[in-house]
């Protein structure tokens, strides 16, 4: 059972298939094009004027972000929720931080700060990363609007994509990013949609990538009217899990603030990774945020940022499904490892 869905999508063979079925890497020149073709065709369903294909890592965004920073001759703001080579590529650029409240939100007093000290790009996710909480681009959008005319807000839909939602808002300032590793192709590329005049130039893409990613976003159902995910019951797990350890279980963001089929479990005292590892031997693979998938030892950066300490931040699983599960049989297993764990003393 696979309960880190959002963290770790299975990968689509036929859409890599797609992407790397090439001879040569450069087209004919002589030829019509087939990457603009395919580009043009995905750019319709998207609603936007054009795409890049780029490199889903630090350096790469990092080159992005500054060329928008020029373009607008303004600082940057990004919310501490992105994904962790987002948020590093941001900081590495001095962009000003935008927390997150203790119930998930987004902090607008900081938003609003960063607005007055001249930010003019901002960079958002739309479900925020290891707690899950949504963020509202409408909401973001004009919040913005309502205090500057000349912006762009890069709204990272990449999650929000998995689970076959499609946000649709037509203004020329946005521009959506997707780090298509969470759509299914191989990890370390990217693509950005946008309309404005951002000045770039030439930059050679593969020439089937934007096939590629069509099909994968057509498995996804981005395109198509229903989600990619079977909804799931979670306040039946949680009830579940509240039954079998009382207090020791709790959230981090309330349900409502969610994404569908997510909680940002907290078992107290505990080293959630701890509980991974025994989950492991039952066949359950979990994660307790973006380093845990990475290898990494260090818990949820998103969590620090929100003000929790770090032994807080290691009492994190970061549930999300595809989907549903029997909700009694989940928490059994989840309650059980909680008390090997505990007994321990680890």
């Amino acid at each position: 059972m696979h309960i880190e869905f959002l963290h770790n999508p299975p990968l689509n063979k036929k859409a890599n298939e797609i992407l790397i079925n090439l001879d040569f890497p450069n087209e004919n020149i002589f030829l019509p094009s087939t990457a603009k073709e395919n580009k043009a065709k995905i750019l319709q369903k998207i609603g936007k004027k054009d795409a890049l294909q780029i490199g889903f890592d630090s350096l790469s965004l990092q080159g992005l972000f500054a060329h928008l920073a020029k373009r607008f001759d303004s600082k940057i703001c990004h919310g501490i929720g992105n994904h962790q080579q987002v948020f590093l590529a941001a900081s590495m650029l001095g962009s000003l931080e935008i927390s997150l409240l203790k119930d998930g939100s987004i902090d607008f007093d900081l938003l609003n700060q960063a607005i007055i000290a001249g930010c003019k790009v901002f960079i958002f996710p739309s479900i925020n990363q290891d707690i899950f909480s949504l963020n509202d681009l409408r909401e973001v959008f004009g919040f913005i609007k309502d205090r500057i005319d000349d912006f762009c807000l890069i709204w990272d839909v990449s999650l929000s994509f998995l689970q076959g939602y499609n946000p649709n808002f037509m203004d020329d300032r946005i521009a959506y990013l997707v780090n298509t590793e969470m759509v299914g192709l191989t990890r370390g590329l990217g693509a950005f949609f946008y309309s404005l005049d951002l000045g770039f130039c030439h930059i050679s893409e593969g020439a089937r990538f934007f096939e590629a990613l069509d099909y994968a976003l057509k498995d996804c159902c981005v395109f198509l009217d229903k989600k990619n995910i079977e909804e799931f019951n979670r306040d039946k797990l949680l009830k579940h899990l509240e039954e079998s350890l009382g207090e020791s279980i709790s959230l981090f963001i309330p349900i409502e603030n969610s994404a569908p089929n997510t909680l940002a479990l907290r078992f107290a005292g505990i080293k959630a990774r701890l509980l991974l590892q025994d989950l492991f031997i039952k066949e359950v693979y979990g994660a307790n945020g973006q380093e845990c998938l990475f290898g990494l030892f260090r818990p949820s950066f998103v969590l620090q940022k929100m003000g929790y300490s770090e032994n807080e931040s290691r009492e994190l699983i970061s549930f999300s499904i595809k989907s549903a599960c029997d909700p009694q049989k989940l928490a059994l297993m989840l309650a059980q490892s909680y008390r090997q764990i505990k007994a321990m003393g680890l």
